[in-house]
């Protein structure tokens, strides 16, 4: 599913968000603040790519883009971490939580276990969660109503359509793209309950 620019820059803000909440949340004696106000904390962050990596023009392009302009303005440090097998994945993972990193992101539904794991495994470090929802106290969830979106994506369809029969390929089974899926037949039925609709 490819991201528009005003979801991408609303993608930006918030890993912005994220990244300043793990300032001010940070604990007063282990921020790391130095004697010298002039000098800023660094703010180590990592990031594990979901499935495509980065040019997928989609999620990992959004989430890199956003600690690109939060490096500038917000003297973040980052690294990213490819997908691939779970193993090298929770070794880089917990790499990160070793080295006390500010906030680990992971993007993507296939990262849910790998996150939820290291996640429990370091209780003192923030996680965040994007386009999924996992289960932990110090994991941010980050999902969206995509089906408010694809309600509109269906009734336009509808609209258009001179077959009265209309489709969508939603891709893997996952919750965004279950809602993606409800959200369009939904407005399709708004739109004109006489069109029929098909997904796979």
């Amino acid at each position: 599913m490819k991201c528009n620019h005003h979801a991408m820059r609303r993608f930006f803000t918030l890993i912005l968000i994220l990244i300043m909440t793990a300032v001010f949340l940070l604990p007063a004696g282990c921020t790391g603040t130095h004697s010298d106000s002039n000098q800023q904390t660094v703010l180590n962050v990592g990031l594990l790519l979901g499935s495509g990596g980065l040019g997928d023009k989609s999620f990992n392009d959004s989430a890199y883009n956003g600690l690109l302009q939060a490096q500038k303005l917000y003297n973040v440090r980052f690294e990213t971490v490819d997908f691939t097998e779970a193993a090298a994945k929770l070794d880089a993972l917990r790499l990160f939580a070793r080295n006390n990193y500010d906030l680990i992101i992971g993007v993507a539904y296939e990262n849910k276990t790998v996150i939820e794991t290291v996640a429990a495994e370091y209780p003192g470090i923030r996680f965040a969660a994007i386009d999924f929802e996992a289960n932990g106290p110090n994991i941010a969830s980050i999902v969206y109503r995509e089906q408010e979106a694809d309600f509109l994506v269906g009734v336009l369809a509808a609209m258009l359509t001179k077959t009265k029969i209309v489709g969508v390929i939603g891709g893997t089974d996952i919750p965004a793209i279950r809602r993606i899926m409800s959200g369009f037949q939904q407005g399709v039925a708004y739109q004109d309950t006489n069109v029929r609709f098909f997904a796979r």
